[in-house]
């Protein structure tokens, strides 16, 4: 073998099948297996390396790549085995499913629905005529939305007006959650 060659100083050799394997310091060892003792040379770039890492990959249920790196230097020896690996890996569909996050939508710009429009003969008196209105805003949590309805008073009709409302836009909610003020409980009553 020429000294130039990549596999020199692995001081490899050729076994009765004619399989280039590296002479290794575990040939002394005596219950290590002969495919472990002396381990295949593959080249990296090679067609068959790609084909036995896929076959790998896929006796170990698409495990994690040190797994599969470890399975592979039991019986065979590839220079930067990592680097293949994670080739080989980043071409599963199903792994990239499987690792994919969803993106989280960008939430919807919110806005109002209140207007006021001034009349010709009330906007010179508008000062003088407003008047301080309460209103209450019950507030309903949905799976999905979130949705806001305005009342004007903390009576019970109000708040069965504003529950009958949701219904009417959302549909019957199974359980309804409340702060267990009077207006819900004459409501429920």
């Amino acid at each position: 073998m020429e000294k130039t060659s990549k596999v020199y100083k692995l001081s490899p050799f050729l076994d009765e099948h004619g399989v280039m394997r590296v002479d290794s310091r575990l040939s002394a060892a005596p219950y290590a297996t002969f495919s472990f003792k002396y381990p295949i040379i593959l080249p990296r770039d090679h067609r068959m390396t790609e084909l036995l890492l896929d076959a790998y990959y896929r006796k170990i249920l698409h495990g994690n790549q040190e797994t599969v790196v470890n399975e592979l230097r039991q019986q065979f020896l590839i220079s930067k085995l990592r680097t293949v690996v994670n080739r080989v890996i980043k071409d599963f569909q199903y792994c990239e499913i499987k690792k994919a996050k969803p993106i989280v939508p960008r939430m919807a710009p919110t806005y109002s629905s209140f207007h006021s429009v001034d009349t010709p003969d009330t906007s010179s008196d508008w000062t003088k005529c407003r008047e301080k209105v309460d209103c209450f805003i019950h507030l309903f949590i949905n799976k999905s939305s979130i949705n806001l309805d305005v009342t004007y008073s903390l009576l019970s009709k109000s708040c069965k007006l504003a529950i009958c409302r949701f219904i009417a836009r959302r549909g019957a909610p199974c359980e309804i959650y409340t702060d267990n003020g009077t207006n819900f409980q004459g409501a429920s009553r």
